[in-house]
């Protein structure tokens, strides 16, 4: 099962940061396109560093806990590396963990896997599209997808080799 982790942002925040909720929305999405059901972690406020490891501890202790977690970000991977450890769990083989940030991450020693949000792309997009409007200020512009990139790290399975 792939889970979703989001410790750094409670549900019932309204003043969340925008990504999120967005985030969450694209990993259920994937997961309901893949004919999967998602499972999310999330508290209701968001937690204090120090209370994250006993927030998921109880959840990595479950008989179906995840094999693969999403992370928010690297601040939601720490503690389940920590909790894998104390369980004898090792990422890869027993939890892969990709983390969303826009740098590679260590956590309790281990490199993430990491999405990165490609912020110096995003920006150059930006000015482009700021330099289009200034030029035709009644034109609409086109949304623009700027792509992430991947840092492997040591907590992810490579995808197998094409023979």
């Amino acid at each position: 099962a792939i889970a979703y982790v989001d410790c750094s942002h409670g549900r019932l925040e309204s003043d969340a940061h925008y990504s999120a909720t967005a985030r969450e929305a694209g990993y259920a999405a994937a997961m309901i396109d893949a004919d999967l059901t998602p499972r999310v972690l999330r508290p209701d406020y968001t937690l204090p560093g120090s209370e994250r490891i006993e927030f998921v501890e109880p959840w990595l202790r479950r008989d179906d806990r995840p094999t693969a977690v999403v992370c928010y970000s690297a601040g939601s991977a720490v503690p389940l590396i920590v909790v894998a450890n104390r369980l004898g769990l090792r990422p890869p083989r027993d939890l892969a963990i990709v983390s969303i940030d826009d740098h590679p991450n260590e956590a309790a020693g281990v490199m993430l896997a990491t999405a990165m949000v490609p912020q110096t792309a995003m920006g150059r997009a930006a000015i482009a599209l700021l330099l289009q409007k200034i030029d035709r200020p009644s034109e609409p512009l086109a949304p623009v997808a700027v792509p992430f990139t991947f840092d492997a790290g040591r907590t992810c399975v490579p995808p197998p080799q094409e023979t």
